[in-house]
């Protein structure tokens, strides 16, 4: 198995190692349009031997997808601490997935299964309400 060459995918992207995801991201989607045989069209050249086939750029960004999820940061890119790399990749309980606090509402920090929960604990209780004989009933 041959090491994936990162500086070659920086260089077709036109970014250095240091770049942000979002960067990066934002680079291989435009390269992958401009070398998408439907985009291209019926009378761009062929691609030489010296430049980049799409296969490859895909080949090589899903290389340096796993190694960011492997490590926390990107190929060649400066190494993060453990915490902040969690949230920059989106893993559970990164800081990344959870909502802000809000200062005016009480309920902003109240789970969609608390929700959940609490609406089912209202519908037995109607149920068991509405369900009831009435108190007016006498029986003989």
């Amino acid at each position: 198995m041959t090491t994936p060459d990162f500086s070659r995918l920086y260089a077709e992207l036109n970014l250095r190692p240091d770049c942000s995801l979002e960067e990066f991201k934002r680079a291989y989607r435009r390269r992958v349009a401009e070398l998408h045989p439907d985009r291209r069209g019926a009378g761009a050249p062929v691609i030489g031997d010296d430049e980049f086939s799409l296969s490859e750029l895909t080949s090589l960004y899903g290389l340096a997808m796993q190694f960011l999820k492997q490590h926390g940061r990107l190929p060649g890119g400066p190494v993060l601490h453990a915490a902040r790399a969690r949230a920059t990749i989106g893993y559970p309980g990164s800081h990344s997935l959870r909502a802000p606090p809000s200062s005016g509402d009480g309920f902003a920090n109240v789970s969609r299964r608390s929700w959940f929960v609490l609406l089912v604990l209202m519908a037995i209780a109607a149920y068991l309400v509405f369900s009831a004989p009435p108190a007016s009933a006498a029986r003989f």
